[in-house]
C-alpha cells in the first residue's frame, strides 16, 4: 500500500502535468477503485466523500483548497517513491483510460455510479455532504463494473494498451465537453458548504 493519497496524487501529476484540481481527484478516485476491484485492497488508506462534485479526499483537498489548477511539486510533503512498479502500472493504466477526460466528465462519470450515489442516499443534487463513500461499497461495485475491464485478468496490466479496453460505465456516453470554468464549481460549492 502506497504511503498516503499524496503519494498517489504527487505521481499523478509527474504523469500527467498540470491539471484541474478536480481531475486529480478523480484520477485518485479511480486509482483507489482500480485498485480495490483488481487487488481486493486499497491503494492508500484515505477514504473520499460524497461531495455536490463528485468524490473528494478531504486530506487531498486541504492542500489545493483555493487553487484551480495543479501543478508537478505542488504538494508538500509527498513520496511518489514510496509506490511499487506495480501500483505505478496500475494510475499509468487509470490515467491512460481517463486522462483524455475533463474533472467536470469525470465527476459526470462518477454521478451515475452507485458509490457516489448510495452515500448521498436522500440528498438532493444541490446538498452538501460529507458522507464516506466506503472502501467496500467501491470494491464491490468497481468489481461488477471495473474502471479497466481486462485488468480484473491480467494480474500486472499497465499501460495504453489496457488503456484501450476501458469500460466508460454502464449506457454512459461520452459527456460533452466543458470549459475550465465547470471544473472549478466543486472548489466554490463546497466551500460554501
Amino acid at each position: 500500500m502506497a504511503r498516503t493519497i499524496i503519494d498517489v496524487a504527487t505521481y499523478i501529476l509527474e504523469r500527467t502535468g498540470t491539471v484541474t484540481t478536480m481531475k486529480l481527484q478523480k484520477l485518485a478516485f479511480y486509482s483507489q477503485a482500480q485498485h480495490l476491484a483488481q487487488y481486493g485492497s486499497s491503494l492508500f488508506p484515505e477514504d473520499f466523500e460524497a461531495w455536490r462534485g463528485g468524490p473528494v479526499a478531504p486530506e487531498l483537498y486541504a492542500l489545493h483548497r483555493g487553487m484551480f489548477l495543479i501543478r508537478p511539486g505542488e504538494l508538500p510533503s509527498s513520496d511518489s517513491s514510496t509506490l511499487t512498479d506495480a501500483e505505478r502500472g496500475l494510475i499509468d493504466s487509470v490515467c491512460s483510460a481517463l486522462g483524455g477526460m475533463t474533472g467536470a466528465e469525470l465527476s459526470e462519470r462518477t454521478h451515475l455510479e452507485s458509490p457516489w450515489l448510495d452515500a448521498r442516499e436522500g440528498l438532493a443534487p444541490s446538498d452538501p455532504s460529507n458522507a464516506v463513500i466506503t472502501q467496500e461499497a467501491m470494491h464491490s461495485y468497481y468489481l461488477e463494473h471495473p474502471v479497466l475491464l481486462d485488468c480484473l485478468t491480467v494480474p500486472h496490466c499497465s499501460g495504453t494498451a489496457m488503456a484501450t479496453r476501458t469500460i466508460a460505465g454502464q449506457g454512459l456516453k461520452r459527456i460533452r465537453s466543458s470549459s475550465p470554468a465547470d471544473d472549478d464549481r466543486e472548489t466554490r460549492q463546497n466551500r460554501a458548504s
